[in-house]
């Protein structure tokens, strides 16, 4: 049994999505968790995926803020079944739950990776420092290193994702390669440089401890993290508690799928009123004249309006009514002599 759980709230585009197959799967704020959700609306211990024979159950772990399935909150510590396509909300973040198996294989720390992805979002947004920056000390030269597993290249040469021109260094000295909170450092062949006064060795792969400078020849550089850093804020800070009726809407495209249909029914039902509005007043008329169909009751005649078969009736009631008069009359004087 696999899974895929892919967020749909955020400014992350394409929208993120991590594949699972465990028997459990923990969902929440604090580090260590298999989805890391970045949101002070989210619990540490939010929420989790658990299965259960041949389906999977989500339950919550006594969140703060709760957790939904649609609109609907769902009882704390009781095992809910998930559907393909479910739209699940842990405080105000939304995720989709995939069943079946994930079109891409589970990668080493890919949690810690979505987490940080989420915070340079979030930092990108405000025009804040975010990612890994290698700074050259003593300059205002630095190099951000945001993508992951992504080979940076630091030397004297033009292409270098960090050029050193003047400091009489190789064109290709050390390859800086990011994963997760984690930066090695790879020193090339021919170059000479020391990491926390260690001499480090051409080929071999080395870890960047926090603090430590990194030395090529004469040229130092530093490493700081702010992403990081807003994230161990995040994970030691309190939960912000929301509202019970906090407005969350839901995701895009969540409920409006079909709004693209409705919009062409609605202007085929304009262009519909428009030609009958735009129709000759004579349909009018042939519609009046036309006969009713069969079963169908006639429509009254307005009050006040005589037509020419009424006068035709009238008068010949008068004509009979006369000569009935003259009649009894008759009868009468032959009955008197």
């Amino acid at each position: 049994m696999a899974f895929t759980l892919r967020l749909r709230s955020g400014d992350v585009e394409p929208e993120p999505e991590l594949p699972f197959d465990a028997p459990r799967v923990l969902v929440g704020r604090a580090p260590g968790c298999d989805l890391q959700l970045p949101d002070p609306s989210i619990s540490q211990r939010h929420a989790s995926i658990r299965q259960r024979g041949s389906e999977y159950v989500l339950v919550d772990e006594g969140s703060d803020n709760g957790t939904f399935s649609g609109a609907t909150r769902l009882p704390r510590h009781a095992p809910h079944a998930l559907r393909d396509g479910e739209l699940l909300r842990f405080g105000r973040i939304w995720v989709e739950v995939r069943l079946g198996p994930a079109e891409h294989p589970i990668e080493v720390q890919a949690s810690r990776e979505l987490a940080r992805r989420l915070v340079d979002a979030a930092l990108a947004l405000d025009q804040k420092p975010r990612g890994m920056i290698v700074s050259v000390e003593g300059s205002g030269t630095s190099l951000c290193l945001v993508e992951p597993r992504r080979p940076y290249l630091v030397g004297s040469k033009k292409g270098a994702d960090l050029r050193l021109p003047e400091s009489g260094l190789p064109s290709r000295c050390v390859e800086l390669r990011r994963q997760a909170d984690q930066l090695w450092v790879t020193l090339m062949d021919g170059a000479s440089g020391t990491l926390a006064e260690r001499l480090l060795t051409p080929g071999s792969r080395t870890a960047w401890t926090k603090g430590a400078a990194l030395c090529l020849g004469s040229v130092r550089l530093t490493l700081s993290d702010p992403t990081a850093l807003v994230l161990e804020q995040l994970e030691r800070g309190p939960t912000e508690r929301l509202a019970e009726n906090a407005p969350i809407d839901p995701p895009r495209g969540a409920d409006g799928d079909d709004d693209e249909g409705s919009e062409d029914e609605d202007y085929a039902e304009d262009e519909y009123d428009a030609e009958e509005a735009d129709a000759p007043e004579e349909s009018e008329e042939l519609a009046a004249d036309a006969a009713p169909p069969p079963g169908a009751r006639p429509t009254p005649r307005a009050p006040g309006r005589w037509t020419r078969s009424d006068a035709i009736v009238f008068f010949l009631a008068i004509g009979v009514l006369a000569l009935s008069i003259w009649a009894i009359r008759w009868l009468s004087h032959l009955g008197a002599a």
